[in-house]
Parts: C-alpha cells; sequence; structure tokens
C-alpha cells in the first residue's frame, strides 16, 4: 500500500534542490532584435504546479516563485535569437521554508515567417540543476504568432511542457522520479515599448496541471 503520509516531505524535499520545478516566462515567440543586438533583462514569475511523484501519486498546487536575469543575442541573423537565463527559484509551501535554489538555462528563439504586423515563430528553453542529491531538467516550448502595432506588442499560442528529474534521500531511504502532471497547454502575453530599447511584457500560462503568471523587463543595445 502507498503511504501517502510521506508525499508531502518527499515532494517538499525535491522542489527545495530543483529550481526546474515550475514554469517560467517564455516570451513572444517570435524573434524582435535585429542582426548584431544582443539584450539585457529580468524575468519575475508565480506558478502553481501538480506534479507526479512516481510510485506517490500527485501533489498538487505547490506554489513556485522563479526570478531569472536573461541574456540574449541576435547574432548570425536577424530571425534567430539565442539566450541564457540564470537566477533562483522559492516556495511559499511552509515546510519548505522559502529557500531560494539556483537555477540557469538557455534557449533559441526563432521566427519561422515574418511580416507585419504578424509574425509566427516559436521559443524553446530549458532550466537545469544538477545538486548533491538530484538533478532536474525543466523544458517549455511555444509556438504561435507575435503581433506588432507601434508600441504594443501582443502574443500567444500552444505550449509544451516538460518536467523530468530524480531526487535520492538517504535519510528517507528514498529515490524519487518526478514528472508534470499535465504537458500541453496555451500561453497568451502582451507587452508595451516604453522607449526604444525598453520593453515591458506580462505573461499567463495554463496547462492541465498548472498555471503561471509573469512579468518580463528587457534592454535591447
Amino acid at each position: 500500500m502507498t503511504d501517502f503520509t510521506r508525499l508531502p516531505w518527499v515532494l517538499g524535499a525535491a522542489l527545495v534542490c530543483a529550481p526546474a520545478a515550475a514554469m517560467t516566462w517564455i516570451g513572444p515567440p517570435a524573434v524582435r532584435m535585429q542582426q548584431g543586438q544582443w539584450s539585457l533583462g529580468g524575468v519575475c514569475g508565480y506558478s502553481e504546479q501538480d506534479v507526479e511523484v512516481a510510485d506517490e501519486g500527485i501533489l498538487e498546487d505547490m506554489e513556485i516563485e522563479t526570478r531569472l536575469a536573461r541574456i540574449a543575442v541576435c547574432a548570425l541573423t536577424d530571425r534567430v535569437e539565442l539566450f541564457g537565463l540564470l537566477g533562483a527559484v522559492s516556495t511559499n509551501e511552509d515546510f519548505l521554508h522559502g529557500s531560494p535554489d539556483a537555477a540557469f538555462g538557455g534557449g533559441i528563439r526563432a521566427t519561422v515567417t515574418p511580416g507585419e504586423p504578424v509574425a509566427w515563430g516559436f521559443v524553446a528553453q530549458a532550466l537545469y540543476a544538477d545538486l548533491d542529491e538530484s538533478d532536474f531538467t525543466d523544458i517549455q516550448i511555444g509556438l504561435g504568432p507575435c503581433w506588432r502595432e507601434g508600441p504594443f506588442l501582443l502574443y500567444g499560442g500552444a505550449m509544451i511542457h516538460l518536467l523530468s528529474g530524480d531526487w535520492v534521500d538517504q535519510y528517507l531511504d528514498l529515490d524519487v522520479d518526478f514528472r508534470q502532471d499535465s504537458a500541453i497547454g496555451a500561453y497568451l502575453g502582451g507587452g508595451l515599448d516604453l522607449w526604444d530599447r525598453l520593453t515591458v511584457t506580462i505573461e499567463g500560462q495554463l496547462t492541465g496541471g498548472g498555471s503561471c503568471g509573469a512579468v518580463s523587463v528587457e534592454w535591447r543595445f
């Protein structure tokens, strides 16, 4: 018989070790920069996730915050952007003490069909952690249209969220695999160019097992 009394501690300890356990900002699916430009920015997100624990069940509505710095470059063509992510996550769950843990990753954004005012593209990104007792990978893929008119920006589409990881605790005699409860979802965001080089966006995401709200600030050079 499955011992569900261990479940909050199993998943709680794993999320302390796993910055990859939450959705975060995806952004417009089409590239905004021109060849030779680069940008610096910050991302802050809040998500609630249902996570499936192997042989234990599902823990619902884990509240997780992400805070990431982001650097991007559009080096070889104005249709492809490469970016890196570095920051931390924390949870509001009492038994996790809200402790932040390091996160790092990166991704690619590409314009598939350029156009004005609507362009189509995709973005794929991953966050990863390899700590003392765990390793986690969190992947998000979004595709869809991006509409621009003057200083205004609107984007959205379908998304895939994949979470996989393994956590070992010798004290509790546990070796646990994790994955997302639902992988398919959608995202929608909007933004505003406050100046020629500064853009602020707000975004929402929804899957069958989670939801996320995020904001981003980006300065293009």
